[in-house]
């Protein structure tokens, strides 16, 4: 077994940063301009220990896991600064790049020990352009892309109840085309009898053109029904839409053909012309 599985880590999470995709950040190469008297040195997986500011930087600028990034940011300060070492193996023997490349150990093997997180889950540029509904607000994104108060509570939401950020906003831009449409009282239709319930300000809400007070609105609302004892195995759309639906079975007729409901909301309806917990789910995922 080869010692420091992760090493050149170092080299491997400054690549990570300029190109997010993991299997592209593998081909990093180790430092090889190393000045040594041993020839067997001139072949060997070279990693750098930067200054600890610098890897502080970094560690922030990259999506990992936060116990991984606290773990680099608290590690002691360095009394040498910064140095090239030789990568070894358990008994001391230097490790080629030959060997590194071999074995697989440029890199941890999995996004899941990286903490890299599917494009589903991450906002952030470009990752929204292609989507079927998203697609459709690429300005209405790119402004909220620079909230950070709005970015930091929308991924808090997505942890806590087990759903992406994407479903999220998409459920936003299906409500009120994420608080651009005029004719929307807020950025997911809250209505007076369910804001009641939930606590909610519903006039204060409905004046307020900050979008971090609607997504604080969105979490007492789903705070009302359980809606983290679910951990995402029900659609966020179908909680806004018919939360008394959301134990049912996807067949399970929440609407019938001609209810005000359904005639105020036309779209929930699927083939039967009745709006099921399907048909409603699938208005908020596709479009």
């Amino acid at each position: 077994m080869i010692a420091g599985q992760t090493v050149p880590y170092l080299n491997y999470l400054k690549n990570l940063r300029d190109n997010p995709n993991k299997y592209s950040a593998q081909k990093a190469t180790p430092l090889r301009s190393v000045i040594v008297t041993d020839p067997r040195v001139m072949q060997a997986a070279v990693f750098q220990d930067s200054n600890e500011d610098a890897m502080k930087k970094l560690v922030e600028d990259i999506k990992i896991k936060e116990s991984q990034k606290q773990a680099v940011i608290e590690r002691p300060p360095s009394k040498e600064g910064p140095s090239n070492r030789a990568l070894t193996d358990d008994e001391g023997n230097i490790v080629t790049l030959d060997q590194v490349e071999s074995n697989g150990l440029m890199s941890p093997t999995s996004e899941s020990d990286l903490g890299v997180k599917d494009s589903d889950e991450v906002f952030e540029e470009g990752n929204f352009s292609s989507d079927p509904i998203l697609g459709n607000f690429t300005d209405t994104i790119d402004a909220l892309q620079k909230n950070t108060e709005f970015t930091t509570k929308l991924s808090t939401l997505s942890k806590k109840y087990g759903i992406t950020e994407r479903e999220i906003l998409r459920v936003a831009a299906k409500e009120s085309s994420l608080l651009t449409n005029p004719k929307a009282k807020n950025m997911f239709q809250i209505l007076g009898v369910p804001a009641n319930e939930a606590g909610i300000d519903l006039d204060k809400l409905n004046a307020s053109t900050n979008p971090v007070d609607h997504l604080n609105a969105l979490e007492k609302y789903l705070d009302r029904w359980d809606f983290a004892d679910y951990k995402g195995s029900v659609s966020l759309g179908l909680v806004i839409a018919a939360p008394g639906a959301r134990n049912a079975s996807s067949d399970y007729v929440v609407y019938k053909k001609g209810s005000p409901q359904l005639n105020a909301n036309p779209d929930w309806a699927g083939p039967s012309g009745d709006a099921t917990v399907e048909s409603i789910t699938n208005f908020y995922e596709v479009e």
